[in-house]
């Protein structure tokens, strides 16, 4: 903090951030809401989102009621005309496949893919005949949620073609395991504030990268009242006896009492029972909707990777993991929620690994820098995807991962030292896996392309990489190869850096 705040004095606003993200990542329990208001985040209920996704989201919703006001009256046309004979039926899904600003996504989505399952087929089609992230999302969207079995089918097909990086993460995150319920022993004791009945239950669930778990904790002090004029004797084990100290009046108003206590016992036990079967009823309910949501999203990764249909959430977390080379560093957060306290959204991070062998080249304010030397806060060169802009960009984080095997790849006369899974920028293609660049295939630079010569084993060495703060990429090697940072690359449709192909 002492660092940031230097850095904010001298005026060097990016350094700044990086040192506030870092105290961040290295004590992730404590509560950080003064340093995520400096970062300029806003806090949403329990979830901080930085200014840019704020603004985002709300571009995206502006855009989305535009598009509704252009797009409503046509579609609701094309829509009737899909519910009619059959040759308006095929001529309105020709109107609706020659729609292609991906704008009108959404609007479709909200007219036709929750009409009838017509509309929702034709929906699919226009779909599938789009480029772009967008129409891979929607498709997505409408294998898992759709009502229609037809339309889910329709829509996981042509999925096989498209990026996984589009539509896959959503799924794996959607992924968790059933509720497991497990009561607590209960407690009982006799305090200052006489006596006090616990009662509790664990209820927990693993997702891909955390183990949640709910403590819900019931303290009952309702007894007192409904034992007034009795005393607890521990001779011989607790029980209840008058207590002599208090005057008795009429035997009636005695028996009134008794019958007043024994109603109250009564209510307290029907309420516990009550409470008991409403947390039973809702975790059932729960497992039955989380077992059909994993069915239908492991039905999709199964169709589109070609492997068989497994049930358990962990094959599918462990198959993503290994098809984009990344893991979680040091294990799942454990986040636990009690249901009398408050507690705070975690923001958890996954850190991917997908690093370069020390000794490669990083592209910094001060020259080129071996990546292994680089320190938080420092400037490296980087781009942004959409609009081309090259600047400098402070580092947030540094990673060093174990020793593995490593690819050794030509590119022009130069040779880079990766792990298999790191992304580099290939034009005309986007960001592409190192052990999926082909030769011929041209790599962006700072200064144009160079084209890959070859793929082959390399040795097997520590490695590392960065996380750079808004551009998420930077230059390496002496050519200046653009590459991804740390975390997985937001879905473009950028061709080259600020060109988008519409």
């Amino acid at each position: 903090i002492q660092l940031a705040d230097w850095c904010r004095k001298a005026k060097l606003f990016g350094q700044e951030r990086a040192h506030l993200q870092a105290v961040i990542d290295l004590t992730p329990d404590n509560d950080h809401g003064l340093l995520l208001r400096r970062l300029g985040n806003i806090q949403f209920g329990n979830v901080w989102l930085s200014r840019e996704q704020v603004e985002q989201w709300s571009a995206r919703n502006r855009r989305t009621f535009t598009a509704l006001k252009r797009w409503e009256t046509r579609l609701k046309k094309i829509a009737d005309r899909l519910d009619g004979s059959r040759s308006q039926h095929d001529s309105a899904v020709v109107s609706l496949c020659e729609l292609t600003d991906p704008d009108v996504i959404p609007v479709m989505e909200c007219l036709l893919c929750g009409r009838d399952e017509t509309c929702a087929l034709a929906a699919v089609t226009a779909f599938e005949k789009m480029p772009g992230h967008e129409a891979t999302l929607a498709l997505a969207c409408q294998a898992v949620f759709s009502n229609w079995e037809s339309v889910r089918k329709a829509a996981a097909k042509p999925l096989r073609q498209r990026k996984f990086e589009d539509f896959v993460p959503p799924f794996i995150s959607l992924l968790v395991s059933p509720i497991t319920r497990e009561p607590m022993a209960q407690q009982s004791h006799f305090g200052i504030n006489g006596f006090v009945l616990i009662t509790g239950y664990v209820l927990a669930r693993e997702t891909n990268d955390q183990f949640q778990v709910a403590v819900m904790h019931q303290v009952d002090y309702r007894l007192n009242a409904a034992l007034q004029g009795y005393v607890v004797r521990s001779a011989g084990g607790y029980h209840l006896e008058v207590d002599p100290d208090i005057k008795r009046g009429e035997p009636v108003a005695g028996l009134a009492r008794t019958r007043q206590t024994v109603d109250d016992l009564r209510s307290t036990a029907d309420q516990t029972y009550a409470k008991e079967r409403l947390i039973e009823e809702m975790v059932t309910a729960t497992n039955e909707r989380t077992v059909e949501l994993n069915r239908r999203i492991i039905g999709v990764l199964a169709d589109v990777s070609g492997r068989d249909s497994e049930p358990n959430p962990a094959t599918w977390w462990q198959w993503w993991g290994d098809f984009t080379d990344t893991q979680i560093v040091e294990g799942k957060r454990v986040v636990t929620v009690e249901e009398n306290t408050e507690v705070l959204n975690p923001n958890f991070r996954l850190r991917f690994r997908s690093c370069f062998a020390a000794g490669t080249p990083v592209w910094t304010n001060s020259g080129q820098v071996d990546i292994e030397k680089i320190k938080v806060g420092d400037l490296v060169l980087a781009q942004n995807i959409e609009t081309g802009e090259l600047t400098w960009k402070p580092v947030v984080c540094t990673t060093l991962r174990p020793a593995k095997p490593l690819l050794a790849v030509t590119i022009g006369d130069e040779l880079v030292t990766t792990t298999s899974g790191h992304r580099f920028w290939v034009a005309g293609e986007g960001w592409i896996k190192a052990r999926d660049l082909r030769p011929g295939s041209f790599v962006h630079t700072v200064r144009g392309n160079a084209a890959v010569a070859g793929v082959e084993t390399g040795p097997t060495a520590e490695t590392y990489n960065l996380v750079v703060d808004d551009f998420h990429d930077y230059f390496v090697g002496s050519t200046g190869f653009l590459v991804q940072d740390l975390p997985l690359p937001q879905p473009t449709n950028a061709t080259v850096p600020g060109l988008t192909l519409r």
